[in-house]
């Protein structure tokens, strides 16, 4: 039939009927009738058959004649015993013609017999060429250029020729066997080399310790990286004073993916002092065109790692980053030298520029106020015009800057639009508590300042603000309000009064939950300088107090929460409209307190707001819930993350976040 798929139809429409008339002799008395009926019906079937049979024959040997009658005699044997495997096919990939070739090596026959999987089969004329190419489809005869094909193994080029005149909508193909070119680019792909970048992260808490104690650790770090590349065929530099170089073939970069970068967790069982775990951050760089571009993709690489805290893999490729580990808490910086090198930049910034804008995250919470309120009396302080923008209706710290403004007077807390209009030439815009270009308050003013500033505590995340002259990212400090009282310390001693002082302390209890939460050293020191400069914990205390109503829904919040994979999550499914305002901070404190919850070592608060769904996140460093807002589009701290679903309900929003943790403990 598939042959001569014409008469198909036929045929079985014939035969239903014959099938059909013979069920119902039984009803017929006289037998003699029903076989003159079916002898009849037999025989124009058996002659419909024919005709339509030696129609599609003729037709194919007229289309064969026509095409031979344009070659010479030469050409016409030619044809036939060319060693490059041709076919002719129809619009529809029948295959009406191939040649010798085309048999002996794509259908495997030898003679008339086909040998393929040491069976007989039926000539291939009539079959569709997707029989013979799994992955052929119609559409690829319309293309311009060769595609490729596959069939046992072995790939061939297929370029296509289109024949006119009568033969219009019949083709030509022609096969060349790839496989070997094929198999060679593979080769080459897989042994294209990729570089990696291993630095070791305790470098400055080891700097006042014995050199002996510095040496173990350094040599057990050394060793270890040296191990995890032995029998890679691969070549590696090792210095974990400084960093570590390691060219590897893509077959084995490919494996440690794989794996994870087991050395993140082997260097990890090295203890320092106080027990605090040794950790590295690797950088790695592929698919760059060359070796020197790839070298390039493992510095960024390297640079992303230790932005998000360190103790983490990240790969660069063309296509973006992918990252491995980050499940402890950053080191905290012990040297100061840094911070005081920004703060000396900072104040050759401000002090050059014509006016300065100083701007944080959109819904800007005590801490990204906390922060701009600190800048905005630095610039003061240097004498410079300085406005604070945020946009009063979406802000949750409003009692905070109501309270500031009458101390700095009206006029310097401005809106998005106001600042716009007050932007010229040497404006210089300060942007605190964020990195990301869709978190601004506003975007607009970031791209037209001719100065650029940017100030963040939270993990680097690939989409970050690009342009700026001074880009400081520090993922170890506690808050933002806690750098900025670094770099005040060094730049003014008078920009911090009370007021600021109990502003900037307020930022540094919110994200620290009271002093519970990420905090070192300098956290505690930043508090000690702020409390030297007149801030006072009871007064900072008032700016935290909760209205009755906040409370209950607070309260609601977490008493509905739902356990899963020890994470506790939470939705707000109807929000009253007199609290709608608040709803982030009451999110939020929710996600905090259920992390009081025995056995829980996450938590999740949902609730929709302007067509968005809005995620809270917590955790007590057990679980990275920055990776888990990561998949679904938020970021944030190893503790403390969000995220926003555009455009979903919470239902569906629930099902993504479920889905993001379930491939978190399964990773």
């Amino acid at each position: 039939m598939k042959r001569f798929w014409p008469t198909t139809p036929i045929i079985v429409g014939l035969l239903c009927l014959i099938v059909g008339m013979t069920a119902f002799s039984g009803f017929i008395g006289d037998n003699r009738k029903l076989l003159f009926i079916n002898i009849t019906v037999a025989i124009f079937a058996i002659m419909a058959v024919a005709l339509l049979s030696e129609r599609v024959g003729k037709s194919l040997y007229d289309y064969l004649g026509r095409l031979s009658r344009t070659l010479s005699a030469k050409e016409r044997s030619g044809l036939e015993d060319v060693p490059v495997a041709a076919a002719g096919v129809t619009v529809g990939g029948e295959i009406i013609w191939y040649n010798t070739a085309f048999r002996e090596k794509i259908l495997n026959k030898e003679g008339g017999s086909d040998k393929k999987d040491g069976a007989d089969k039926r000539d291939a004329l009539g079959r569709n060429l997707r029989r013979v190419f799994n992955n052929f489809e119609t559409a690829m005869l319309g293309r311009d250029k060769p595609f490729e094909l596959s069939v046992d193994g072995k790939t061939y080029s297929c370029a296509v020729m289109p024949c006119s005149g009568e033969d219009a909508g019949k083709y030509i193909l022609y096969f060349t066997d790839i496989s070997r070119l094929k198999q060679i680019e593979q080769d080459y792909f897989d042994t294209k080399p990729g570089v990696i970048l291993v630095i070791f992260d305790n470098a400055d808490e080891l700097r006042g310790d014995r050199e002996s104690e510095r040496m173990r650790v350094v040599s057990e770090v050394e060793r270890l990286i040296d191990s995890w590349v032995a029998d890679t065929g691969g070549v590696c530099w090792v210095d974990a004073r400084d960093k570590s170089l390691i060219i590897l073939p893509q077959t084995e970069l490919d494996r440690m993916m794989t794996e994870k970068f087991s050395l993140l967790s082997e260097v990890r069982q090295i203890s320092i002092k106080e027990n605090l775990p040794a950790t590295v951050s690797i950088g790695v760089g592929m698919g760059g065109a060359n070796l020197s571009e790839s070298e390039g993709y493992a510095r960024q690489a390297l640079d992303m790692a230790l932005g998000r805290g360190g103790d983490q893999a990240a790969v660069r490729t063309p296509e973006g980053y992918t990252f491995y580990g980050g499940v402890t808490h950053s080191s905290e910086r012990q040297s100061r030298v840094r911070m005081r090198m920004f703060a000396t930049s900072i104040a050759e910034r401000i002090s050059e520029c014509e006016n300065c804008f100083v701007t944080g995250h959109r819904f800007a919470d005590m801490d990204a106020t906390g922060a701009a309120i600190g800048m905005f009396a630095l610039a003061r302080t240097l004498g410079k015009e300085a406005y604070i923008v945020v946009d009063r209706e979406t802000c949750m710290a409003g009692e905070l800057l109501d309270e500031y403004e009458k101390t700095c007077g009206k006029g310097v807390i401005i809106s998005p639009p106001d600042a716009l209009d007050r932007v010229r030439e040497g404006s210089l815009t300060i942007v605190v508590d964020t990195h990301s270009p869709g978190l601004l308050e506003s975007r607009a003013l970031y791209d037209r300042a001719t100065k650029k500033i940017v100030i963040d505590h939270h993990r680097m995340t690939v989409d970050k603000l690009e342009g700026a002259d001074i880009f400081i990212q520090e993922p170890s400090a506690s808050s933002i309000c806690e750098m900025v009282t670094e770099l005040a310390n060094y730049i003014s001693d008078r920009a911090i009064n009370r007021a600021e002082a109990e502003a900037l302390l307020a930022g540094i209890m919110l994200d620290t939950k009271n002093f519970v939460f990420k905090t070192g050293v300098r956290t505690f020191e930043a508090a000690a300088y702020l409390r030297r400069r007149g801030a006072d914990a009871m007064d900072v205390k008032r700016f935290f107090a909760d209205t009755l109503d906040d409370y209950v829904e607070r309260a609601r919040l977490v008493s509905t929460a739902m356990i899963y994979r020890k994470c506790a999550v939470s939705c707000a499914d109807e929000v009253p409209l007199d609290i709608k305002r608040d709803m982030r901070v009451i999110a939020a404190q929710a996600a905090d307190e259920m992390m009081d919850i025995k056995g829980v070592e996450a938590s999740f608060t949902l609730f929709e707001q302007r067509g968005n769904v809005n995620v809270s996140a917590r955790s007590l460093g057990k679980v990275n819930v920055q990776v888990i807002m990561e998949k679904i589009g938020g970021g944030g701290h190893l503790t403390m993350a969000g995220a926003q679903l555009a455009g979903t309900s919470i239902k569906s929003a629930l099902d993504v976040l479920y889905d993001a943790i379930d491939a978190y403990f399964e990773s």
